[in-house]
């Protein structure tokens, strides 16, 4: 028991004692009652900071919950403008060899022309903050049940669907590696592995007279037509969640 409590304590009971010395029983029982009224107001303001600090808590644990998930998508989205950008320096290439326009000179100057399809940039989606949203979903009340509902969707569509188009585009270039390490003299000149390139030329007209512009052809589209224009709609999606979160945790702290 805290010091001024006692004081307090100590402060009735003499009213009381004086009360009671006088013999004024009327005046004892008013002020008993008025007593307990002013115990029971005392318990239920006690109650009720404590309650409001509770829900500052829990609201605070929600929002570094929302906050890391908008950590998230913001990271995600620097990823993804990385990845755009690239695709879109190379585009150019990769029309000209598919539209046939490419000469033995336009390779021999295009540093680029050999790489297109020799990798691709992927992307590894960050999750930390959902996982903490499932790991304290009792957390949220049915309120935001729905908000928590479309993050999980959110994550689970583009989740299955980058990750379709990634497997699709590790297939592809699969493909082209073992088919190439397996046939052509000119493997390890094209990885860049042979110090002395004398193979160029070989690769040179093999792109200008073979199924490379094919195979170009199926990189364009697994990379460009499926798996970039996920990336993009992740990009656009995410934005809008962040507002939302934005917009949630804003109208938490106001109306605490």
């Amino acid at each position: 028991m805290r010091f001024h409590e006692i004081d307090m304590i100590k402060f009735f009971r003499k009213i009381r004692q004086k009360l009671l010395s006088e013999g004024n029983t009327g005046k004892y029982l008013k002020y008993a009652i008025g007593e307990i009224v002013l115990v029971m107001v005392g318990i239920l303001l006690a109650l009720k900071v404590n309650n409001w600090n509770e829900n500052r808590k829990l609201q605070n644990t929600i929002n570094n919950i929302y906050s890391v998930i908008k950590n998230d998508l913001q990271s995600d989205i620097i990823v993804i403008d990385e990845i755009v950008n690239y695709m879109e320096t190379v585009d150019t290439i990769f029309e000209n060899v598919i539209n046939k326009t490419m000469t033995f000179e336009n390779y021999k100057n295009c540093e680029n022309c050999s790489r297109i399809i020799r990798g691709y940039p992927d992307i590894v989606l960050k999750k930390r903050g959902l996982k903490l949203l499932q790991e304290n979903s009792s957390l949220f009340d049915i309120q935001k049940d729905s908000f928590n509902i479309s993050i999980n969707s959110f994550y689970s569509y583009y989740n299955a669907e980058i990750d379709v188009a990634l497997n699709e585009m590790s297939k592809d270039f699969n493909n082209n590696y073992v088919y190439w390490k397996n046939n052509m003299p000119w493997f390890n000149t094209f990885y860049g592995l042979d110090s002395n390139p004398t193979y160029k030329d070989d690769i040179i007209n093999y792109m200008l007279t073979s199924d490379y512009r094919n195979r170009v052809g199926s990189f364009y589209i697994l990379h460009y037509n499926i798996y970039l224009e996920h990336i993009k709609e992740y990009r656009k999606d995410a934005l809008k969640l962040t507002k939302s979160i934005d917009n949630i945790v804003n109208s938490e702290s106001i109306t605490m």
